[in-house]
């Protein structure tokens, strides 16, 4: 507000923007989480449980011009789908690492249109594990602990570099290395590999004598 109390003219049609925006759009906003996926290159996500589901809302700043929209790293099967603020439905496909939406010609929004993508299940994220220790550094022995994006995947590993299969061990406990390695992890699903394999080389050293 100016010092009289008045708001500019220029701030008043951005909240009323907003303000028209929310009216059809807020359950994308209000009560939500933060998204599950990686950064996608056409806007932001935000995610709602339902009960045992899940609904990701796609909030789109860059229009495909070629219609054609893709959620990277999403492993569940679709519910189904929506542009919010009517009845639209939006055709889409799966394939083994994501879900790919058919858009309408034009954004129903010029600034940000919205689509509701319901999930079956909580969010199921393909993604690289992470590798976790204190140091990549150690003098006798370290502790390694792995983590999947998603309950429902299983992470397998292997320390001779080589790439970790379905004959590798699944993580099920901290994992103790007492001499050089290089840790690979990757997560599976189904028995099939999901996301990019993360990699952390860990070397065991030997402290210099102390020196008078």
């Amino acid at each position: 507000p100016q010092p009289n109390g008045e708001f500019p003219a220029l701030a008043v049609e951005r909240l009323e923007a907003i303000a028209a925006w929310m009216k059809v759009h807020a359950h994308a906003i209000h009560g939500t989480l933060a998204s599950p996926l990686d950064a996608q290159p056409w806007g932001r996500v935000t995610l709602r449980e339902d009960g045992t589901d899940s609904t990701l809302y796609l909030c789109i700043f860059d229009w495909p011009a070629d219609g054609v929209l893709r959620v990277a790293g999403l492993g569940n099967a679709v519910r189904g789908t929506r542009l919010m603020g009517g009845t639209i439905t939006v055709p889409f496909a799966r394939d083994a690492d994501g879900v790919t939406l058919t858009l309408p010609g034009e954004a129903p929004n010029p600034d940000c249109s919205v689509i509701e993508l319901r999930l079956v299940g909580r969010p199921i994220v393909y993604r690289a594990p992470s590798i976790e220790c204190a140091s990549d550094v150690f003098i006798d022995k370290t502790t390694v602990t792995l983590h999947a994006a998603s309950s429902e995947l299983v992470v397998r590993y292997t320390a001779d570099g080589s790439e970790p299969g379905t004959a590798s061990p699944a993580y099920e406990a901290p994992i103790v290395i007492a001499s050089d390695a290089t840790l690979r992890a990757r997560c599976f699903r189904r028995d099939q590999p999901v996301g990019a394999i993360a990699q952390r080389a860990l070397k065991r050293v030997t402290p210099r004598p102390a020196s008078e």
